[in-house]
């Protein structure tokens, strides 16, 4: 007997995943409330555009493709596979560039270096990477060869065997059974079955010359006429001092530590409580990692947090002059409240992202869970219910009003 059932089209579930897809696209056209200082464009998070002082950067289902443009040049990154960056200069006379697709192919080429190609881990040629002027490797680490300012060195199953010279510079190493560094007129080092036996002389082109010896893990020592370090069954003690009156002393490291100094001081007892100061720095925290405190100095002014985590978090940017430039408030994940100089601030319900302020993974997908959002300031207000079924907007003279997502319509 024949059933009457009918098999179901192959392109159903297709059609279906489709129209979801745009669904949430539709959804997130009324993703945010806009920002009236920003040029932001777009149908985020399956495409954003932003412009900021010439700056252009382009966002594609964040973070999977974001490309930066600027008078400098271009950056594009493929998450987590490929990246490509060029740069030019303003006459035209210098270009570099360097792209990679992970983790196996990496190349690019500079105006004074010229080309670079790897093929990890069998062969290499690197320029400009890592501080080094040219890296050579075939199966690494059987063999690498580095050029540095002169000095040449050569490594076989590295970091195992090396050996370098030039520039004032020499160096041997059998890694664990013996190691040597010399640094013309500057230092010298010896290590024998590395890291138990090692000892040194440092800063011989200067007025204090360091002398270093360390029986890991028994005892080491660095002294000079102006400080002096100690160590005693690493890491269960060790202290210094210094001629200008600084100290520090270590018990069972990272539990205990205690700083004292004419500009910095710190004391830590982990997990329980910990602070430092470094001028008119301060960071504090207390159960490591639940509360955090800091005051710290940023190129606006001053930045003031307080963070219970994951639960709350209140940042404060402050100008010179007192005034606070932005402050954020989180109540994860129930709220979050952003407000700055200008006056314009922002309110949402349900926030699921606790590290973000404002940023690109906000910008993207904060549709997908918040369900109000508020926006006053200067320039206007507006409301937003559920990323869009309802969303009302005022600016100067011009107002917008959001329906059941898609209807549109100017006031």
């Amino acid at each position: 007997m024949g059933s009457s059932t009918r098999s179901p089209s192959r392109s159903e579930p297709l059609a279906g995943a489709t129209a979801l897809v745009l669904l949430a696209g539709l959804l997130a056209s009324c993703t945010s409330l806009r920002d009236p200082a920003g040029a932001e464009s777009g149908l985020p998070p399956f495409y954003r555009r932003v412009e900021n002082a010439g700056r252009v950067e382009e966002q594609v289902l964040y973070p999977l493709f974001r490309q930066i443009r600027d008078a400098e040049g271009r950056q594009t990154y493929v998450f987590p596979l490929f990246w490509d960056r060029e740069f030019t200069s303003a006459d035209g006379e210098w270009h570099d560039r360097d792209w990679a697709l992970l983790p196996f192919f990496f190349g690019g080429s500079e105006t004074y270096e010229g080309d670079y190609f790897l093929f990890f881990p069998f062969y290499g040629n690197l320029k400009g990477i890592l501080h080094k002027d040219e890296m050579n490797f075939a199966l690494f680490p059987l063999y690498l060869d580095t050029t540095e300012r002169g000095y040449d060195s050569t490594h076989l199953l590295w970091p195992l065997i090396s050996w370098g010279e030039g520039d004032g510079k020499e160096d041997f190493r059998f890694l664990p059974f013996y190691a040597e560094r010399e640094r013309e007129g500057r230092s010298w080092g010896r290590s024998v079955l590395w890291p138990f036996f090692s000892w040194g002389e440092e800063d011989l082109d200067t007025e204090h010359p360091v002398d270093s010896f360390f029986a890991f893990p028994f005892y080491g020592y660095r002294e000079s006429d102006i400080s002096s370090t100690t160590t005693w069954l690493f890491p269960f003690f060790s202290h210094s001092e210094n001629a200008d009156g600084w100290y520090e002393t270590n018990l069972f490291t990272p539990v205990y530590r205690r700083e004292e100094g004419p500009k910095d001081s710190a004391f830590r007892i982990w997990p329980f409580y910990g602070e430092s100061r470094d001028g008119d720095d301060l960071r504090r925290w207390w159960l490591w990692p639940l509360f955090f405190q800091n005051h710290v100095t940023v190129p606006e002014g001053t930045l003031d947090s307080f963070q219970f985590l994951p639960l709350y978090r209140q940042t404060r940017t402050t100008a010179p002059d007192g005034r606070t430039l932005r402050e954020v408030v989180r109540l994860w994940p129930l709220a979050r409240r952003t407000e700055r100089a200008d006056g314009t601030a922002w309110f949402g319900l349900f926030d699921l992202y606790p590290f973000a302020d404002d940023g690109d993974f906000d910008a993207n997908w904060a549709w997908l869970w918040t369900l109000f959002e508020a926006r006053t300031g200067p320039e206007g207000w507006g409301v937003n219910l559920l990323s869009g079924l309802f969303c009302y907007e005022e600016e100067a003279e011009d107002a917008a009003l959001t329906l059941l997502w898609l209807l549109r319509i100017p006031l």
